[in-house]
């Protein structure tokens, strides 16, 4: 499995998906983190940045914010995303790896009506 997290130079979540510069992508196996690797996004965006996550193999993205247009392309392409993670990139992956990371979908966020508001499910 190859999960992808945006990250900011402190190493936290980064917020919101569609602008982040770089990603962690880790790989795993045997539920323990076997390598992890820096991905430069070369200023991709939105469903663009889906797809060259998705090339790089990546079935899993953890993201704090994200818009649901990309949100709907990435569950069309093969990437489970799970919204709604804060904090440590790292620490995020574990939490997943453990089975204590769940989706939020109050932080799939609506581009038609402004970035301030969430969708509501």
């Amino acid at each position: 499995m190859r999960i992808a997290v945006g990250y900011d130079d402190k190493g936290r979540i980064y917020e919101p998906f569609s602008t982040c510069p770089r990603f962690k992508i880790y790989d795993i196996d045997n539920r323990r983190i076997d390598r992890m690797t820096i991905f430069d996004t070369s200023d991709a965006s939105g469903r663009d940045l889906i797809a060259a996550l998705a090339m790089q193999g990546v079935t899993i993205l953890l993201t704090d914010t994200i818009e649901k247009s990309p949100y709907d392309f990435a569950s069309n392409n093969g990437v489970m995303v799970i919204a709604g993670v804060k904090g440590s990139a790292d620490a995020a992956v574990i939490h997943l790896i453990d089975g204590e990371l769940t989706h939020d979908p109050g932080s799939v966020r609506s581009e038609s009506s402004g970035a301030e508001e969430l969708l509501l499910h």
